[in-house]
Order: structure tokens, then C-alpha cells, then sequence
């Protein structure tokens, strides 16, 4: 079973709400865990985020056994149909996709065969750390032409840029999720700095006052998820 799951979800300073979201959901010895951050330039992007999130977490709980046992390929092509009917269905009158689109942050894990699949779409980061506290990447960021531009759920080529992988729940005892407006005052050059280091080793609640202090433009949220 997870042992505990803290969450940090806040509006940034130039946001009119946040349009972060995060979704988890626990069903026995399975979890799903889900950021998004919608765009500021879109008012319905957070519900979007939220719909996507919701639908994904209903299609893993249906059998989160045989989920754990299916080819990645093959639960990223069912995913990528979900996110589409989702967004399809939202759109209305003089709407796209666009209007409802993020990004899209996900562990699932399985603590009684130690294993975890993620996907990523997008910005932001996704971590893992040892009993040891030592911390790797998951997956890194994915920006477009410049840091501003990143891939979103409406994008046409979602095969090209919904990233899945799996992997050995040994040894972890934390996976942390950032939207990118979290991640960003400790992470310089896809790593984090020292300080982000030591920040993040002190847990939730250390991040919670350094990003306070800061009083970022952008919304921020993260899941530290304990395992």
C-alpha cells in the first residue's frame, strides 16, 4: 500500500485561478496519480485537465492487474484514443481542442509486484528517489521550439509526444510529480540545483514556503507520493 501522499496545488500571482490540477485515486494495493497544468491563455484548459484525468483513471481501474501486464505500446494507443474522445466531446461551438488543452503528468504503481508505469505529456518533471535519498529523473521535460512552447493533450500527433515507460518499484520509497512552475526555482539544465536538493529533502513543506516566498507568476502544484 502507499504510505502517504502529500499535494501542493497554488495559484500564481498573474493567474485568475489555477489551472493546475491534480488527480489520484487508490483502488486496494493499486494507485493513480495525475498533474496537469492547463493553459493560462485557455480559461476551460483546467477542465479539460480534469476530464483527461478522470477518464484515464477510469480506464485503469477497470483491471489494474491486467494493466500492470499490458505492453506499453499497446496502453498507449488506448490512452491516446481516451484523451481524444475526451477533448472531442468537451469542444463546443466556436471551440477547439485548444480551448481544453495541457499537460499531463501520471504514475500508476503496484506495490505488491514493485512495479510503476508513467506517462508525460509535456513540460514538467517526474522523479523517483532511493531509501538512500537519492534522487533520478523519471522523465524530463518536453518543450518545443523554445522553453515557452510545450506539447499539450490537443496536439494532432499525441503518438509522437505521449511518452509511457514502466520500471522496478525496488528500492523506491518517493515518486514526485511537478508542473513546471513548481519544478522551475530548483532545476537548471535538466538537474536540480543544490539547493532544489536540499529543499526537496526536507519534504512538502519546505517547498510549500520557498515557492510562498517567491510569489510566482505561473500556478505551481506537486505530489510527493510515498511508497
Amino acid at each position: 500500500m502507499i504510505k502517504k501522499v502529500y499535494c501542493l496545488n497554488c495559484r500564481g500571482k498573474k493567474s485568475d485561478r489555477c489551472r493546475d490540477t491534480y488527480y489520484f485515486r487508490e483502488n486496494g494495493e493499486f494507485g493513480f496519480y495525475s498533474l496537469a497544468d492547463g493553459l493560462n491563455s485557455r480559461p476551460k484548459s483546467h477542465l479539460g485537465a480534469r476530464a483527461v484525468q478522470k477518464a484515464l483513471a477510469d480506464e485503469w481501474e477497470k483491471d489494474p492487474e491486467s494493466f500492470f501486464k499490458m505492453p506499453t505500446e499497446q496502453i498507449k494507443e488506448k490512452w491516446i484514443e481516451i484523451i481524444h474522445r475526451v477533448l472531442y466531446n468537451l469542444v463546443g461551438k466556436d471551440e477547439t481542442a485548444d480551448d481544453y488543452a495541457s499537460t499531463l503528468l501520471v504514475v500508476c504503481t503496484f506495490p505488491q509486484l514493485r512495479l510503476y508505469k508513467w506517462a508525460h505529456i509535456g513540460d514538467g518533471i517526474i522523479m523517483k528517489e532511493n531509501c538512500w535519498g537519492q534522487r533520478e529523473m523519471v522523465s524530463f521535460e518536453q518543450n518545443g521550439i523554445t522553453g515557452q512552447f510545450t506539447f499539450t493533450t490537443a496536439h494532432a500527433r499525441l503518438s509522437r509526444y505521449l511518452r509511457m515507460g514502466e520500471g522496478n518499484m525496488n528500492l523506491v520509497r518517493r515518486f514526485l510529480l511537478f508542473t513546471d512552475g513548481a519544478i522551475l526555482p530548483f532545476y537548471r539544465n535538466r538537474q536540480l540545483t543544490e539547493k532544489g536538493e536540499e529543499i526537496l529533502g526536507d519534504g512538502v513543506d519546505a517547498v510549500d514556503r520557498i515557492l510562498g516566498q517567491l510569489r510566482l507568476a505561473d500556478d505551481y502544484t506537486m505530489l510527493d507520493i510515498w511508497v
